[in-house]
């Protein structure tokens, strides 16, 4: 199975709570983590 195969069949669907056990921190959204380090969007689009 391909991953969008798996992807569409709802597979990668499920939320898990490995980000805040691993790191000790909630997880973030791309949104939030651009917001809090500017440097990094310039870095991917100049």
């Amino acid at each position: 199975m391909t991953s969008y195969t798996a992807i569409a069949a709802g597979e990668l669907a499920r939320v898990t709570d490995v980000v805040p056990e691993l790191t000790g921190r909630p997880a973030r959204t791309l949104a939030e983590l651009l917001r809090d380090r500017p440097e990094l969007w310039r870095r991917l689009f100049g």
